[in-house]
């Protein structure tokens, strides 16, 4: 939400991703911010999630490693 709503990702995610994160211009992240006027969520199932920031120092990065989270199914 942050990107839609300051203009930019917050800095915990700039930290986690680095430079695989993609930047915005300053007019891309003026035309941006406070673009939306509704938000919906479709919440289908449940899990749980736990932090786990040695996913941080995993080699092999990828969204979950991002997130420094670990999930499990409540089912």
């Amino acid at each position: 939400m942050d990107p839609i709503t300051f203009g930019d990702y917050p800095d915990t995610m700039r930290k986690n991703v680095g430079s695989r994160l993609p930047s915005f211009t300053k007019e891309e992240s003026n035309m941006i911010r406070n673009s939306i006027d509704f938000l919906g969520v479709n919440f289908y199932f449940s899990f749980y999630v736990k932090n786990n920031p040695a996913n941080l120092q995993n080699e092999d990065r990828d969204f979950i490693a991002d997130i420094a989270m670990e999930t499990e199914s409540m089912i």
